[in-house]
C-alpha cells in the first residue's frame, strides 16, 4: 500500500502544470475577430486554452465560429427582425425612446445568473461568468459599457486588460497623434479639451467620456485588475495615465508563432509567387490597405522620389488601392488582399528584401516582429513601440521624420548599404524575443499569481 501511495505521489509531482492550471477559467473579451489585436488576442486564448479547457472567448463582431470555445454576442431585439439596418436604427433611434430601450433591456426576459453588459442595448446571452476565475480584456471599444460592466460584473472579479492601444486610458483617442505626429498628453490630467478631435463635432464628448471612464474604473480595487503591456512605450504612457496610474503594469510582449514564421530559403519562395531573384521586393502589409494611419500614400510618395530601378512591391491588405496611375509609373506592383494564412504571409516576408512599415503608430507592431522572426529587415518610423524593435543600420533603419523624405533616404539607404546583421541573425534575435512559448509561459505565471490572491 505505501509503494503504491508513493507511486501516485511520484506522478503527481510531475504534472505541474495539470496541478497548476487545471481550475483556472479565463473569459476572453474582444470586440472583433479580425485586425492586429484580434489577431493577437486570438492566438493568445488559443494558447491559453490548451491548458485551461473550459475558458471562452467572447466578441462582438465576426463570422459565427463552429469552435464552442469562441461565443458570438448577440443583441438583436425584435426589430431588427426585418433584417434591415435602416429600419432598425430608424425604429429604436427615432420611435424608441432610451428610457424605453432600458426598461425593455431589464426586463427581458433571461438567466439572471446569465452575465449581461450593456452598451446601450447590449447583453451576453447564455455565459455563466461566475464560473470564470479571471476576466481577460483586450481591445474591448465599441463593445462593453464601462459604467455597468466595471460597477456590477466586474466589480469584484480579477481582471487583466491587455493593451492594444492607447484607446483605455484615453477619453477616445486610439492612439493621441495626428498624421504629422504632434502628440497630446491630456489623458496624463482628464482630457479637458482634445486637440485631436477639436474640430470634430465629437470633441466636445471627450472630457465627459474620459469621466464616464474614469468613475466606472474606480469602483475597481486596485488590487483586482493588472494592465499586460506588449511594449515599455505603451506601458510608459499607461503609468502616467490618471485612468490607470494606481494599477500594477506588467510588461509581457506579444508573441508570434515562431514555428511558421521563420526563415525560408528566398529564391524557392520567390519562384513560388512569380517573382525573380534579380527583382528588389518591398512588402506593405496592413489589414485595411488605405488606412491613413498605416502610411500607404507615404510609401507610395517615397517610392515615387527613388532613383532605383527592377523594384516590385507586394501589398497585403483589404480593400483595393485607388492611386493615380501616375504613382506606379514605371513600377510593379502585386496586391494580394486580404491573407488568413499565416503559412502564406511567412513566405511573403521571406520573399521581401524588405518589410517598410510606415505607421504613424503602433503599441506593439505585429507585422514588424513577423518580419522580422522571417530575417526580413524593417525600415518605419522613429515613433512609439516601433523603436523597441529596429536597431538603425543593424536590422533595418528608423525614418527620423513622418513624412516620405525620411522614409524615401532610409529605402535608399538601404538598397545601397543593406544592413549589418545578416537574415539568420536577424530571425535568430527575434525569435528569442518573440517567441509564443515565452509568451504562454508568462501569462500562465500570471493567472497563477492572480489565484493564488483569491
Amino acid at each position: 500500500m505505501l509503494q503504491v501511495t508513493k507511486k501516485i505521489h511520484a506522478v503527481w509531482t510531475c504534472l505541474p502544470a495539470i496541478k497548476k492550471y487545471k481550475i483556472m477559467k479565463i473569459l476572453f473579451i474582444n470586440t472583433l475577430l479580425h485586425g492586429g489585436a484580434a489577431k493577437g488576442a486570438q492566438f493568445l486564448f488559443d494558447l491559453i486554452s490548451e491548458e485551461m479547457k473550459n475558458s471562452k472567448f467572447i466578441y462582438l463582431h465576426g463570422k459565427n465560429e463552429t469552435d464552442s470555445r469562441y461565443q458570438k454576442y448577440s443583441d438583436e431585439y425584435w426589430f431588427d427582425m426585418f433584417g434591415s439596418r435602416y429600419i432598425s436604427n430608424f425604429i429604436k433611434n427615432r420611435i424608441l425612446t432610451p428610457f424605453s430601450l432600458i426598461i425593455y433591456r431589464n426586463f427581458y426576459k433571461t438567466d439572471p445568473n446569465l452575465m449581461y453588459v450593456s452598451h446601450c442595448r447590449s447583453r451576453f446571452r447564455g455565459i455563466d461568468i461566475y464560473n470564470s476565475d479571471i476576466f481577460h480584456l483586450n481591445w474591448i471599444a465599441n463593445f462593453l459599457d464601462f459604467r455597468d460592466f466595471f460597477s456590477k460584473e466586474a466589480k469584484n472579479k480579477k481582471i487583466i486588460w491587455t493593451l492594444s492601444d492607447m484607446n483605455p486610458f484615453t477619453g477616445g483617442c486610439h492612439y493621441s497623434c495626428d498624421m504629422n505626429g504632434t502628440w497630446c498628453y491630456q489623458y496624463y490630467q482628464g482630457c479637458e479639451n482634445c486637440l485631436m478631435l477639436a474640430k470634430n463635432k465629437n470633441g466636445k464628448m471627450i472630457k465627459k467620456m474620459f469621466q464616464t471612464k474614469y468613475d466606472s474604473i474606480n469602483k475597481i480595487k486596485t488590487e483586482n485588475m493588472k494592465i499586460v503591456c506588449p511594449s515599455l512605450w505603451v506601458m510608459e504612457e499607461s503609468k502616467k495615465s490618471k485612468l490607470f496610474s494606481r494599477f500594477e503594469h506588467i510588461y509581457i510582449s506579444h508573441g508570434v508563432n515562431i514555428d511558421v514564421f521563420n526563415l525560408l530559403e528566398r529564391n524557392r519562395v520567390r519562384k513560388k509567387h512569380k517573382l525573380s531573384k534579380d527583382q528588389k521586393v518591398i512588402l506593405f502589409v496592413s489589414d485595411i490597405i488605405n488606412d491613413k494611419r498605416k502610411g500607404l500614400l507615404l510609401l507610395i510618395e517615397a517610392i515615387k522620389g527613388l532613383k532605383l530601378s527592377n523594384i516590385v512591391i507586394l501589398t497585403v491588405g483589404k480593400a483595393k488601392i485607388q492611386l493615380p496611375c501616375e504613382a506606379f509609373f514605371n513600377l510593379e506592383i502585386k496586391h494580394y488582399g486580404f491573407i488568413s494564412s499565416d503559412e502564406k504571409m511567412a513566405e511573403l516576408y521571406n520573399c521581401a528584401d524588405v518589410f517598410i512599415s510606415p505607421s504613424i503608430a503602433e503599441s506593439f507592431g505585429f507585422t514588424i516582429a513577423e518580419s522580422l522572426c522571417c530575417g526580413t529587415p524593417v525600415i518605419a518610423f522613429n515613433t512609439s513601440a516601433i523603436t523597441e524593435k529596429i536597431t538603425d543600420g543593424e536590422n533595418g533603419y528608423l525614418a527620423i521624420n513622418l513624412d516620405s523624405c525620411s522614409l524615401k533616404e532610409c529605402i535608399s539607404k538601404y538598397f545601397v548599404s543593406g544592413v549589418s546583421l545578416s537574415r539568420e541573425e536577424i530571425s535568430s534575435s527575434a525569435r528569442n524575443k518573440y517567441s509564443h512559448i515565452v509568451m504562454k509561459n508568462k501569462y500562465l505565471n500570471l493567472y497563477n499569481d492572480i489565484l493564488k490572491e483569491y
